[in-house]
């Protein structure tokens, strides 16, 4: 079949938009076959669209190999190599993406300034990205290395902003890096009087982004900048009053969010247990868990919930925030508060099995009552010596991260009722001791709307790492009367996870995935996580015994 490139830009927008992670490999495959067969340079702007259309989602790799076969293909404009050296640089390929952008850098140099000078900038500044992560990986200020990669790093950034003072997106990062030497008592000896020249730096570009607001020129990164700068200055609350301006902007995507996220903790060093970090990155987190085609681990442990409560009962802070990011600070803290009832299965050993999470008894079955039980998975703990790969109930254990150093951090468990993994693939267990302190999940009978935007969250251990939450492509597919199949990404460790909906509510309790899962309805199958609807093991339980 010949290659149409207007077929693959609408099939691609089609993939990227509804989160189509393998059909957008499957275009992508196409267009490389293509552009190795193809006798001249694929024209520039198709170019330009399938890169930018990839990292939008942030499909790295794919970019990768497309902007890999695209030069192949002998399309060098500096505009696909600068997207290829963005890929490596998230691909965390560094030293391949310092390789291509110092020769982007030569071949966009001041002698062809006139021709190019947002590449020759822009190549310049990847390098200070490049250098800069080479520094936070190396996480020893102390060395030497990492000591000239922090020197190169900021004086890419400032070099540009001096030559250019609208380059305020280089003159924040070389303000947060000379911040971050500060804090990491690092001598710099080829930059003077940095804390003075960081200061003067800030107020200019804050100065700069609020004219750019104030004649409706600001854009996602404008805004991005403006809570920086804020922070640069010490000036917090003035820093919340952009943050809200940044996230309600349309043109704020996985990508702006991510790399912002990742800018606040890993440069800035923000912590959500201390100012500025605990008003500032609840919101951001919020936006991020809610926002499509994020990606983002959030070590729950260092969320405190008496503070989020806090925060969310201060009338200045809803203030400051506006209407919509508050609500999305609210949605963060009960998203919190879900993931306090999960906690990680281990064998008597240790060694991490699955997921379970806290319900109350007479949610699931009327006569348990405000009990407070565990549930999880048949195929993680079954008292059933058929179902051969399941923990005992008598060497198992539950772990809660988030009440870590509690009484009910590490409970024992007994099994009270369990449905074999080929039927409802579920056990409730009842704790050791009592459980305190812990709300549990609400559940919902509501069945979600088929309309291709209902979402599934899930809370769970994955590889048995720490608590991580499942949202990068998490759209509800179908269900039955028995099962749920969604795209929420899940990795071995999540079996026993809860799965939520929007208003975090427990619809199902996740059991498998699969690359090729048969469709609940019609023929074919897709790439499809799946779980047992909540309202299923309610009907199990009918007419059961328990003690």
């Amino acid at each position: 079949m010949s290659f149409n490139k207007h077929d693959f830009n609408k099939n691609l927008t089609q993939a990227v938009s509804s989160f189509d992670r393998e059909l957008a490999g499957e275009l992508c495959d196409q267009l490389i076959r293509h552009l190795r067969e193809r006798d001249d340079p694929y024209p520039l702007d198709d170019a330009k669209t399938a890169l930018t259309q990839l990292r939008g989602p942030r499909y790295f790799d794919l970019m990768q190999s497309v902007a890999d076969a695209l030069i192949q293909n002998e399309q060098n404009d500096p505009h696909v190599r600068r997207q290829y050296a963005q890929s490596q640089l998230d691909n965390a390929n560094l030293t391949a993406a310092i390789i291509t952008l110092r020769q982007l850098e030569q071949d966009t140099a001041p002698r062809a300034a006139a021709e190019n000078p947002t590449e020759y900038a822009e190549a310049r500044g990847l390098l200070g990205r490049a250098y800069k992560d080479l520094y936070v990986l190396a996480d020893n200020p102390n060395r030497s290395r990492a000591r000239g990669f922090l020197e190169k790093a900021i004086e890419y950034y400032r070099s540009i902003y001096l030559g250019d003072t609208s380059k305020i997106w280089q003159g924040i990062n070389s303000v947060a890096l000379i911040r971050r030497a500060h804090v990491d008592c690092v001598e710099l000896d080829k930059i003077a009087s940095l804390s003075t020249m960081a200061d003067a730096m800030a107020a200019e570009i804050l100065a700069e982004v609020e004219s750019r607001y104030h004649r409706k020129k600001a854009d996602t990164w404008d805004f991005a900048t403006g809570v920086e700068a804020c922070i640069g200055l010490g000036r917090h609350d003035q820093a919340l009053e952009w943050l809200p301006r940044y996230l309600g902007s349309s043109y704020t995507s996985a990508f702006e969010l991510g790399s912002t996220y990742r800018q606040l903790t890993e440069v800035w060093k923000l912590d959500a247990g201390q100012p500025p970090g605990d008003r500032i990155l609840p919101v951001l987190k919020g936006a991020l868990l809610k926002h499509r085609g994020s990606e983002i681990d959030i070590p729950t442990a260092e969320v405190a919930r008496e503070k989020l409560g806090q925060l969310a009962d201060d009338e200045g802070y809803e203030k400051i925030l506006g209407t919509e990011s508050f609500t999305s600070f609210k949605w963060f803290q009960k998203c919190m508060l879900r993931a306090a009832a999960v906690a990680q299965v281990e064998s008597s050993m240790g060694d991490p099995v699955g997921t379970a999470f806290v319900v109350r008894g007479g949610d699931l079955k009327p006569g348990l009552g405000d009990e407070l039980l565990l549930l999880t998975n048949a195929h993680v703990i079954s008292g059933d010596a058929s179902v051969s790969r399941a923990l005992r109930p008598s060497k198992a254990a539950v772990h809660f991260e988030v009440q870590k150093n509690t009484e009910v951090s590490e409970l024992k468990v007994e099994e009270l009722w369990s449905s074999p993994p080929d039927k409802l693939d579920a056990t409730l267990l009842r704790p050791s001791r009592k459980i305190e302190n812990i709300v549990p999940v609400p559940i919902t009978d509501a069945r979600p709307a088929k309309d291709g935007q209902q979402r599934a969250y899930i809370i769970g251990h994955p590889q048995g790492r720490k608590l991580s939450f499942s949202i990068h492509d998490n759209y509800l597919l179908d269900y039955n009367d028995r099962l749920l199949h969604y795209r929420s990404p899940t990795e071995p460790g999540s079996s026993g996870s809860p799965v939520f909906n929007d208003d975090w509510e427990l619809i199902g309790l996740h059991h498998a995935g699969h690359r090729q899962m048969p469709k609940l309805h019609g023929d074919g199958t897709y790439p499809a996580n799946e779980g047992i609807w909540i309202t299923a093991i309610k009907h199990g339980l009918e007419g059961v015994d328990i003690a």
